[in-house]
């Protein structure tokens, strides 16, 4: 842990590169608290001579920063297991236990054969994709079989008459058409 002066200096250090990113503060601190204040010390004496005598340059050809010139020379300061706890840290909240985890979702049965089968019907009827099968299954179960093909009969007459408009002049889709039917359905059979 960082003393109080050595938090201080790690802000003047910072200040001084015009770095002002709480990771790279984090950084910092642990360059202090992982090579020692005077290793710390040395690098910035070496960053402003390098910066006196015209920077360091990044691999894409532009002037790094001072910060960035900094961090460049503290890494040629480090042996690997250093370099990983100052820019590699591990992290300081561990993991929550599996005790400590939620716990699973349940998970919904799948719909019976009857309900998928109905399903299947109304999908056919009404030409929309197989792929809503389980879902339209989950709806007859919940509503009834009678509320669900109740429900179809009544799309399919809205539908042989042209079908219905939204408030904006878009046809609403059978599916769509079906679900509302069935909650009108459901709720007649109440």
């Amino acid at each position: 842990m960082l003393e109080t002066n050595d938090k201080q200096y790690a802000q003047t250090i910072m200040r001084e590169l015009g770095e002002t990113e709480h990771n790279v503060q984090g950084q910092l601190y642990r360059s202090i608290e992982v090579l020692g204040l005077e290793v710390v010390q040395a690098v910035l004496a070496e960053t402003r001579e390098t910066e006196a005598n015209g920077g360091l340059l990044r691999k894409d050809g532009e002037r790094r920063t001072l910060g960035g010139v900094f961090f460049a020379l503290l890494k040629t300061h480090t042996t690997r297991e250093q370099y990983k706890r100052i820019f590699w840290p591990a992290p300081r909240k561990p993991a929550p236990a599996a005790s400590d985890a939620p716990p699973p979702q349940p998970v919904a049965p799948p719909p019976s054969d009857q309900a998928q089968q109905i399903a299947g019907v109304i999908l056919e009827k009404l030409k929309i994709s197989a792929k809503k099968q389980v879902t339209v299954a989950r709806e007859v179960e919940r509503a009834g079989i009678a509320a669900a093909l109740a429900a179809l009969r009544a799309t399919q007459k809205v539908e042989q008459q042209g079908g219905r408009m939204d408030a904006e002049g878009t046809r609403i889709k059978p599916l769509e058409l079906w679900r509302t039917a069935l909650d009108v359905a459901s709720k007649a059979e109440a």
